[in-house]
């Protein structure tokens, strides 16, 4: 569909954005993501039918949406270093292979006129599901390096804000750094 063509587009240049800091990327990063989860959650079903046939296997599609849209979740908290980011990615790479599973089975049973139906709905669970894969095997230490290779003191901080949770000193370090970048900028 377009919808999710022009999402993927705006969502791929957002990430774009983030990695050479552009400001108002993570927002547009935050908009998309989030606008799609949504529009997969109650919509699947609309997406994964065939222009020419409405027939599809409705509680499959909307149980695909709702995990594709935890999927999108994960991708998003995963992306902007959220809480539970790492969760939310495992639990929704898991599902999303299992959902991919089944919707292989059920389509190499499926009748004739349900094929494209099938094909649809696996395009875009595998996409999803590998692009949940990647972002959970990809540590997020790994990934903050990368989003802010040009500033080794914030790497720093973090990590250790991110490996003590607990520790309220580390946390108020970070939160001072950040505020004594703001007030250079």
């Amino acid at each position: 569909m377009r919808t999710e063509k022009v999402f993927a587009v705006i969502i791929f240049i957002a990430i774009i954005l983030k990695f050479i800091h552009v400001t108002g990327s993570g927002f547009l990063l935050v908009i998309s993501l989030s606008t799609l989860s949504m529009i997969y959650f109650p919509c699947a079903f609309y997406f994964f039918s065939d222009k020419e046939s409405k027939r599809q296997n409705m509680p499959l599609s909307i149980v695909t949406g709702i995990f594709l849209s935890y999927c999108l979740m994960g991708i998003l908290f995963k992306f902007q270093f959220y809480n539970g980011g790492q969760f939310i990615i495992s639990v929704g790479a898991i599902t999303s292979i299992i959902i991919l599973g089944v919707i292989c089975y059920m389509g190499g049973k499926a009748a004739e006129e349900l094929k494209t139906y099938y094909k649809n709905m696996v395009l875009r669970t595998s996409i999803i599901c590998i692009l949940s894969i990647i972002l959970y095997f990809t540590p997020t230490h790994s990934l903050y390096k990368i989003f802010h290779r040009d500033n080794p003191e914030r790497v720093r901080l973090y990590m250790q804000t991110y490996d003590n949770p607990d520790n309220k000193d580390y946390q108020k370090q970070y939160d001072n750094y950040l505020d004594s970048m703001e007030k250079h900028r």
